[in-house]
């Protein structure tokens, strides 16, 4: 059966066909379909269009087959051109933050060219000028920090303000930005850097070069006749040592050092050491004893500087003229291996023979300025490989004539006395280099101390040069050294070179100073300030340890407490121990040190053969003398501990040595209570107190616990009694403990 529908496909139903085709199209199909409507069939070209014989498709055009290259680019030069000189300008009119990379660029540079690199800012500020309308203005920049507005226009004269109070060094504005900074004896000084630095401060004055800005010494000018000079100084220091008049120092070849006492108030009444300096004689001068003028520098420490001072010129009508001149004179200590290859380095000096120069010798030299030689970046000298030949240096006492070193004292180039940023550094010799001014320095070696405890590494512990200059010149050749690979340091490094080489440190280690006194009730006020901070769970219990002084070391009852044991026996007093003499009733009480070369060698002889001169110290009649006397001694532990600030030293008894150093004896814990300011500190534990220890540490050379201290000269030789064989040994005993270590005592 036909159908009756003549065409049977989809889309010719109505309705069904279109619905049947939507369902297969895609969704854009069916926007497009909806929105646009339906395609535009492509116009079929007629039968007629087409020419017979051709064979083309009537309607469409055909290519040429071929192309003429020189007339296809004549049409289209000016495309061409465009193009090329599209592609030749690489920048264009493109904005300034266009050229940085995409990591660099910011949205704020549009409306600020300060965010862009400093390059780039002139440019950048240029053309947001050319792009401003008639009228309109740049946006002024916000408003200064704080710090900025604040800064003082005459940064020299706000540092000349802001020293009112205390003293700053030349070389101030270098420290405060690398070191710690205290106040101290009326100086604004550098105490240790910021980094962790004691170990590389170890490092370079042993192996390198460590240098110390030392300015805060005074200097003390006399000028006279030279008897004068010495009859005056005669006041002031044991008439029996000779003081000042040995031949070599009053020559001017090498630096002395003694200790000054009040006006003939020896042994009591010290005022602390100094170092002193002739200058050198000319070859005019045959006779030095006879000089009709002489000059003398004593460098004094600034805690007696001025004490100093006035006791000489109580004096200056002896016909010697006394001034300060400290603040015309800065001095640096370099100390290590290469401190002379530093100072050759940095001020083109010819070798400086270490093993050939006399220990204090005082060169007298003219150099050039450091500026002309200064590498463009730090470096660090080398060791020399050989020995070079020795060169004559020669002298000029230019230094010592007070018109002279005052012209130096503005270096050409340096405007600022405080600041680095105005001296040129890295090789920058503009400022000077027409400049033939010299510069006339001081140099003195510093000898250090030989090897102790038998340690290879302590025999160049201190072993250097210091320098000398005009003030005006400190930056200048501070900035010079640190360019040579010098490692700076401060007052904490000083203290710990000292303490390695077994040297004392004034004011710590002289309690019979004013000086020291002062300091001492400062440190122990911090202290006790510090305990009291922590609640009594957190803290040492000084009462049950039987610590009679933890904040302080109470010399005066300890030695008044040795004088009242003479001759008494005690029930903590070791066996057998038979204490000498006490002093005359005429002989002046007070605080005392013996410091006397004589005694202090024939207390170190004891101190090392304890075994051969057990008992003799009684038929030693130059000692009874020095019986109330402290002396100062080194500690070197023997297996642990490590001793600190305030330590007791005991005497071993009887059973400790026989028990050996292995046997740490314990202090037996005390009864809870008070501890009152006048009891005894001689008997309050059960060993004998025979002195306290000023400084200690671990001893980096060493490898063990090593301190400073010092010890009653009876007791001392009531411990030696007891003592068996081979070198001497103490018990310490650290104030927040109740355990005791032996350790080895030997006599500075």
């Amino acid at each position: 059966m036909s159908s009756p529908y003549k065409d049977e496909t989809p889309g010719s139903l109505p309705g069904i066909g279109q619905q049947a085709v939507g369902r297969g199209l895609s969704r854009r199909q069916k926007f497009r379909r909806k929105h646009v409507g339906p395609p535009v069939p492509s116009p079929v070209p007629s039968p007629a269009a087409a020419k017979p014989g051709t064979g083309a498709t009537p309607g469409v055009t055909m290519a040429p087959r071929g192309l003429t290259v020189m007339q296809f680019m004549e049409a289209r030069a000016v495309e061409l051109n465009s193009l090329l000189h599209s592609a030749q300008q690489t920048h264009g009119p493109r904005h300034t933050l266009q050229s940085l990379p995409r990591h660099m660029r910011r949205r704020a540079v549009s409306h600020n060219p300060k965010r862009l690199p400093r390059r780039l800012r002139d440019v950048g500020t240029r053309k947001m000028l050319q792009n401003l309308q008639p009228g309109q203005q740049l946006e002024k920049s916000r408003r200064p920090r704080k710090f900025y507005r604040r800064r003082a226009a005459n940064r020299q004269e706000s540092f000349n303000q802001r020293q009112n109070h205390v003293s700053w060094l030349h070389t101030h504005v270098w420290h405060a930005k690398r070191f710690h900074m205290v106040n101290s004896w009326g100086y604004r000084l550098p105490d240790h850097p910021c980094d962790k630095s004691v170990r590389a401060a170890y490092r370079a004055m042993c192996h390198h070069c460590l240098i110390q800005d030392i300015s805060y010494y005074g200097c003390i000018e006399l000028t006279g006749s030279q008897g004068n000079i010495l009859r005056l100084l005669q006041h002031f220091t044991p008439q029996d040592t000779g003081g000042f008049g040995s031949l070599s120092s009053s020559e001017g070849r090498v630096e002395g050092t003694a200790t000054l006492y009040r006006r003939d108030c020896y042994p009591h009444c010290a005022l602390g050491p100094v170092t002193y300096m002739f200058r050198a004689l000319t070859e005019n001068s045959q006779d030095h004893s006879t000089a009709s003028s002489r000059q003398l520098w004593l460098w004094t420490h600034p805690a007696i500087t001025q004490d100093v001072l006035q006791e000489l010129q109580q004096m200056s009508h002896t016909g010697v003229c006394v001034q300060s001149i400290g603040h015309e004179l800065v001095r640096f200590r370099l100390t290590g291996q290469l401190a002379a290859a530093t100072l050759e380095a940095a001020l083109n000096l010819p070798p400086l023979q270490n093993e050939t120069v006399q220990p204090g010798q005082v060169l007298s030299l003219t150099v050039v300025d450091p500026r002309l030689n200064m590498p463009s970046k730090r470096t660090k000298v080398t060791p020399l490989t050989a020995a070079a030949d020795p060169v004559e240096l020669e002298c000029d006492a230019v230094l010592w004539d007070a018109d002279k070193r005052k012209m130096l004292q503005t270096p050409p180039g340096q405007n600022n006395r405080s600041g680095e940023e105005d001296t040129d550094v890295a090789g920058d010799d503009g400022s000077v280099a027409g400049d033939n001014r010299r510069v006339p320095i001081l140099l003195v070696h510093q000898q250090g101390r030989t090897a102790q405890w038998g340690v290879t590494p302590a025999s160049a512990l201190g072993m250097g040069w210091d320098v000398i200059l005009p003030a005006g010149w400190a930056m200048v050749f501070w900035l010079g050294l640190q360019y040579r690979g010098a490692r700076a340091g401060g007052l904490r490094e000083m203290r710990r070179l000292q303490l390695e080489t077994g040297q004392l440190v004034f004011p710590d280690d002289f309690p019979d100073t004013e000086a020291y006194r002062t300091l001492h009730q400062e440190q122990a006020a911090r202290r006790r300030e510090q305990h009291d901070r922590y609640p009594p769970g957190k803290r040492p219990n000084f009462a049950k340890l039987g610590t009679a002084a933890p904040f302080h070391c109470p010399w005066d009852r300890l030695v008044e407490g040795w004088a009242q044991l003479a001759g008494t026996p005690s029930t903590g007093q070791p066996r057998g121990t038979q204490l000498a003499g006490t002093p005359s009733p005429g002989q002046p009480r007070g605080l005392c040190v013996a410091r006397d070369r004589r005694i202090r060698q024939q207390l170190s002889q004891l101190c090392r053969h304890a075994d051969q001169q057990l008992g003799r110290h009684a038929d030693r009649p130059e000692l009874v003398p020095v019986l109330s006397h402290l002396v100062a001694v080194r500690l070197r532990m023997v297996s642990r501990g490590t001793p600190v600030a305030m330590a007791m030293i005991c005497a071993p008894s009887e059973e400790d040595v026989a028990g050996g150093v292995a046997s740490s004896p314990v202090e037996p814990a005390h009864p809870e209570g008070m501890i009152s300011d006048d009891c005894d500190v001689v008997r309050h534990c059960s060993r004998l107190t025979l002195g306290y220890v000023t400084a200690g540490a671990n001893s980096l050379a060493a490898g063990q616990g090593s301190g400073v201290g010092l010890c009653v000269v009876q007791g001392l030789l009531s411990a030696l009694q007891v003592q068996q064989q081979g070198q001497a040994v103490v018990l310490v005993r650290n104030p927040n403990s109740a355990q005791y270590r032996f350790a080895h005592v030997t006599v500075l």
